[in-house]
């Protein structure tokens, strides 16, 4: 015997209910509450705003010219991801360099095939690494992390993702 699940769905409204003061004080406290800004206090980024749709702390910083955007999910301890966070971009340099030089190893001989359907020249594993540049950064309290990248047109202008950790870059992949 099959087991039905029953929905009921309200079909005519059967009249209007007196308004209610300690409902509506309730309410509005409610709306109030959800509507206060909520920051988080930052050495490096200043005060970051919670993003409350997303439930992250979001913020920007510059380097070599560039617009470098960031989230810090506030559902890992955002104080100890916030610090992960200022120890890589005090090194940004350096972890730049070295994750673009680890897509490059691993994605360019897939943006030559890509060339090849395109009918376009093959790059090399140096040109690749010049056209990646840094436009976001995902970071976990863990200290794992995601680097957003630009193409520079190798993949018809998706995006190239380097994951990684304390240890450095450990898998790159092309994405949207």
């Amino acid at each position: 015997m099959q087991k039905k699940n029953v929905v009921l769905y309200p079909i005519e409204v059967l009249g209007i209910a007196d308004s209610e003061p300690f409902l509506e004080q309730l309410y509005a406290a409610y709306v109030e509450e959800r509507d206060r800004p909520v920051y988080l206090q930052t050495k490096m980024f200043g005060d970051l705003l919670l993003n409350k749709r997303y439930n992250s702390f979001d913020g920007t910083f510059e380097y070599m010219g560039h617009k470098i955007e960031f989230s810090i999910d506030n559902s890992d301890d955002a104080t100890k991801t916030v610090s992960k966070l200022e120890a890589f971009v005090q090194d940004f340099k350096a972890h730049d360099e070295k994750m673009r030089r680890f897509a490059a190893e691993k994605l360019t001989s897939l943006a030559n095939e890509w060339a090849d359907e395109e009918g376009e020249a093959h790059i090399t594993e140096e040109e690749f690494y010049s056209l990646l540049v840094p436009e976001g950064i995902d970071m976990r309290s863990t200290g794992r992390y995601i680097v957003y990248y630009t193409d520079g047109g190798a993949f018809g202008g998706h995006s190239v993702e380097v994951s990684g950790n304390s240890k450095g870059p450990t898998k790159a992949q092309i994405t949207g």
